[in-house]
């Protein structure tokens, strides 16, 4: 989700997205089978906690670009002798692959939650060490909250949402469901994640996606193939979705980041940013730690910088992001604010539908 990618032929459209159909269909049957719960018990306690290590190093699996020292908060001034070994991965597919066949690291910060839990490759935090941790955002710190146990400390989150212009999309938008409609044949653009595109398929049928039975999924199928008169293209690189929409080749854009509509104010596109009445599809990251490292509480210390309130600012008036530690809030570019609800995050993840898949669903979805 994090990394580059590049934009997808007019003529492959429809094939790929009735493919992304197809296969997110498959995710969401092993999704109802496994009724949106843990299914593992998150290994046992052996290893947990382990400091023997030298405390010289970290190693940190992570998305490009997270390596800015300004994200890090007081880090390097710190732990001046500690050596940062970063390994970057473009996709949660790629991450996820690297900890299961047994790369070695300290701390992960994945987007694909629960699945790290549900394998074993992530032991519990300790938020008592953590001197930030007063103030992380109630609602996210619940959502990588498994069996009781906190096994993420979040640091980032974003939303798709539906960005249109208004000088070209006579009739507002407001539901996910106008993405289906005739006037905007040819000019929708839709990011290209299979589990988005069935949520919001299933969000305009009236369909909850995580509960779905056979017959629902063959709607939400069907539904699917029914957008594809309408779409574009499918967007993967936000940038050069950004490019397309201000030139107008594009009118709407379904699943549309935030950063996006600050790149369409700068450019002076006229448009709105529309958070649907059915809802908006969310993503959390966290920061976790393997349960291979040898210096537990080393890694703490990291988080521990990474949740520093001008640290988390800097990312989101940066990147426009959303950050996990609410004390950021108050250093945060108004404009911003304003763009992901932070003046009220309670009522904004009232909105939100967090897409966190299992295991099952992963290994169906990479088939």
């Amino acid at each position: 989700m994090m990394g580059p990618g590049t934009q997808r032929s007019t003529t492959l459209t429809l094939l790929a997205l009735l493919a992304a159909c197809l296969v997110a269909a498959m995710l969401l049957a092993a999704a109802c089978g496994g009724g949106g719960t843990a299914t593992t018990d998150g290994g046992g306690d052996e290893g947990l906690q382990d400091n023997s290590g030298d405390g010289t190093q970290l190693t940190l699996l992570d998305w490009g670009g997270y390596d800015t020292p300004e994200f890090r908060g007081p880090w390097d001034e710190t732990h001046p002798d500690v050596k940062l070994n970063w390994v970057f991965a473009n996709s949660d597919a790629e991450m996820f692959s690297k900890m299961r066949t047994g790369f070695d690291c300290d701390t992960v910060r994945p987007t694909w939650l629960r699945i790290y839990h549900d394998a074993d490759l992530i032991q519990p935090i300790d938020t008592s060490k953590i001197s930030n941790w007063a103030n992380v955002n109630p609602t996210l710190a619940e959502v990588m909250n498994y069996d009781g146990e906190q096994y993420y400390v979040p640091t980032t989150w974003g939303f798709s949402a539906i960005l249109y212009r208004t000088d070209k999309v006579t009739e507002p938008i407001t539901s996910w469901a106008d993405l289906w409609r005739p006037d905007l044949k040819g000019k929708v653009s839709v990011f290209d994640s299979g589990d988005v595109a069935v949520a919001m398929t299933a969000a305009a049928l009236g369909i909850d996606y995580k509960t779905a039975s056979q017959e629902e999924l063959d709607q939400i199928e069907q539904k699917l193939i029914e957008l594809g008169p309408n779409v574009k293209n499918l967007w993967v690189d936000s940038v050069q979705l950004d490019q397309q929409f201000a030139a107008g080749d594009i009118w709407v854009a379904a699943g549309a980041w935030s950063l996006s509509l600050l790149s369409a104010q700068d450019a002076g596109v006229p448009c709105e940013y529309v958070w649907p009445e059915e809802g908006m599809f969310s993503w959390a990251a966290g920061l976790g730690i393997s349960k291979t490292t040898k210096d537990y509480d080393l890694a703490l210390e990291f988080i521990d910088a990474c949740l520093d309130p001008e640290a988390q600012a800097f990312i989101a008036n940066s990147w426009g992001l959303g950050v996990g530690n609410d004390a950021a809030i108050p250093l945060i570019e108004p404009s911003l604010i304003e763009v992901l609800g932070l003046d009220d995050p309670d009522a904004l993840f009232e909105q939100c539908i967090f897409l966190d898949p299992t295991e099952e669903e992963r290994t169906i979805y990479n088939e």
